[in-house]
């Protein structure tokens, strides 16, 4: 089989709206999507480990909260015949809760994949055969992009207002329906608004 890629966050899991949500219940405030400009959430006017700490409450988000980005799933429709790996920055130790998400992911979209789940912060130096070995990747931090794509010019970004920069420089892709990329899994009737999307998962 051929192996594919996925970073989770920002690809499949829509980490950003859960973050939002305890951001704004927390410290009463109203963020949004389209409001974050910057990748490490350095938008947000707390420190490093206060920012830290939302992503690790919203690695833990129930499954009746969860929020995942129906363009992501298609991408993993369209690949559940290949061998697919999660490589993901989250911390081994909440592996749990991440296996938990992507499972219920599977799950709410009845697909069956058998999938590896990986932790790397930075990708490339764990991991760099299996990107080198892989037919695409998606990706959607800027930073470690740009150097898995001088390994394998293969890849997606995944646009998100945080890498809007590198749009024109970059294959990229859509896994958002809504202007603020924000939507959860009881949102019905998606259709694919991204025409490059659709080309290349027409074309697999």
């Amino acid at each position: 089989m051929d192996k594919v890629v996925f970073d989770i966050d920002g690809v499949v899991i829509d980490i950003l709206s859960m973050i939002l949500d305890i951001y704004n219940e927390r410290f009463n405030e109203n963020y949004k999507c389209k409001d974050i400009k910057e990748w490490d959430l350095s938008d947000l006017s707390r420190s490093k480990e206060e920012i830290s700490d939302l992503f690790y409450d919203a690695y833990k988000t129930s499954e009746d909260k969860l929020k995942y980005y129906t363009g992501g799933v298609d991408l993993l429709k369209k690949h559940q015949k290949d061998d697919i790996f999660f490589i993901t920055a989250r911390d081994k130790e909440y592996n749990y809760y991440t296996r938990r998400s992507i499972d219920f992911v599977l799950k709410d979209n009845s697909l069956k994949i058998d999938y590896s789940l990986c932790n790397s912060k930075t990708k490339y130096d764990d991991f760099e055969d299996i990107y080198r070995e892989c037919i695409t990747y998606y990706e959607d931090s800027p930073y470690i992009f740009k150097r898995l794509y001088k390994i394998n010019k293969k890849g997606f970004l995944v646009r998100h207002n945080y890498n809007k920069h590198l749009w024109s420089e970059f294959p990229t892709i859509d896994v958002c329906n809504e202007e603020d990329s924000c939507f959860n899994h009881s949102k019905e009737g998606y259709i694919c608004t991204s025409n490059q999307m659709k080309g290349y998962l027409d074309g697999r």
